[in-house]
């Protein structure tokens, strides 16, 4: 009996600003490692930073763009993998007899922990320098057993998410609390409580956190320099920078990048 060997689910790829489209029948899960992927999926537009991961359900039609030089890594599930095993967190049942009509994009749409980014760092290192299928088998299963677990909080309300947005699209923007609160059409007072009842955090420690993941990934993968990546980041002053980075990461930029 000849042994079938496995088909190859990890994959680093690129895309065109050319909208393209199309559907599969197994599940996806797209991750940027740099950049943005701009996706149109339920007649939705979704948006999809460093930082996150959206899943495409079985057999859903999603159209795609980023720019060139900007490069995802592509998870491509077995076709009976259980999605509400993975976003049991998000969806409002856990039944195992799933139905991928049932999904909302924000659902589908979710933000990954420092953890599953530290180890997303070592499947891209892997998959560039060695073609090993063994290895590739079992990094996919640690991994979906690591983004099964992420603890994903209720998505916020549709007021919080377009603050959300807001600050995601230019986050080294100079995001205050009273252009944010007109954002979301509350009051500054309102509008820190019910950001805090639904994220967990005040404002400007989510703009924070979100700053040091978009650093993080610049560090990781791009030669630039910590001038051009603390202004990316909404950071004027490269001292300022360096303390916030090392605070969060417990290093310095320069120790934490890693050398080719």
């Amino acid at each position: 009996m000849n042994n079938i060997p496995n088909p190859k689910r990890l994959f680093i790829r690129t895309y065109g600003q050319q909208p393209k489209g199309h559907s599969h029948s197994h599940p996806q899960i797209t991750i940027p490692l740099t950049g943005t992927i701009n996706m149109i999926m339920n007649n939705e537009v979704l948006n999809v930073h460093y930082g996150e991961a959206v899943v495409i359900p079985n057999h859903t039609f999603h159209q795609f763009k980023a720019q060139e030089n900007f490069r995802f890594l592509v998870i491509n599930l077995p076709e009976t993998f259980n999605l509400n095993r993975l976003l049991q967190n998000n969806v409002k049942s856990n039944n195992d007899n799933y139905q991928t009509d049932g999904y909302q994009n924000s659902d589908l749409h979710f933000y990954l922990d420092e953890k599953i980014l530290l180890f997303i760092q070592f499947i891209e290192k892997q998959l560039t320098t060695a073609g090993n299928t063994t290895i590739e088998a079992l990094m996919l299963e640690l991994f979906t057993e690591l983004i099964c677990c992420i603890d994903r909080p209720n998505r916020p309300d549709p007021r919080i998410i377009k603050v959300i947005n807001e600050i995601n699209q230019d986050i080294a923007a100079p995001h205050c609390i009273a252009s944010l609160a007109d954002t979301a059409c509350l009051s500054p007072s309102q509008f820190k409580v019910v950001f805090k009842q639904q994220l967990g955090c005040l404002p400007n420690d989510y703009i924070t956190q979100r700053r040091m993941q978009k650093a993080l990934g610049l560090i990781l993968n791009t030669d630039l320099p910590l001038t051009i990546i603390a202004e990316q980041c909404g950071y004027r002053s490269v001292p300022a920078f360096i303390r916030r980075f090392r605070t969060t990461y417990n290093q310095t930029p320069n120790k934490m990048r890693i050398k080719p």
